[in-house]
């Protein structure tokens, strides 16, 4: 699945969500009318951001198009005077955030019940 834990109908919904809640801001790119790439954030407040979700799919991310996509929601962000955080839990994915400037400054984890 998408991030190791969402389903593409699960992602679709959560992203349906926070669209029609203004809760967050996805930047993504296109072809031939399909979502081929996207970087979100997943949580705003008045001066911090939190991105993620750059998922690209498969047959284009040898385009790095997240990359490419990364910095200009940073941009946009910080002309707003909001600093940006991430997080992300593969290598690759650490690579393409230390490319656009981002330093790690922690970790994290996500913690989950199983249903019984």
């Amino acid at each position: 699945g998408i991030g190791g834990t969402y389903t593409l109908n699960e992602m679709e919904r959560q992203l349906t969500e926070r669209y029609q809640q203004h809760y967050g801001r996805n930047y993504v790119i296109r072809r031939s009318g399909k979502i081929i790439s996207n970087v979100a954030t997943y949580a705003e407040m008045d001066d911090i951001a939190v991105t993620g979700g750059a998922i690209t799919d498969l047959k284009f991310r040898s385009e790095n198009l997240a990359t490419n996509i990364l910095p200009s929601i940073c941009s946009d962000l910080l002309q707003k005077k909001i600093t940006p955080y991430s997080y992300f839990y593969i290598h690759s994915a650490k690579r393409m955030h230390e490319k656009v400037g981002y330093k790690v400054c922690g970790s994290w984890a996500k913690l989950s019940t199983k249903d019984v």
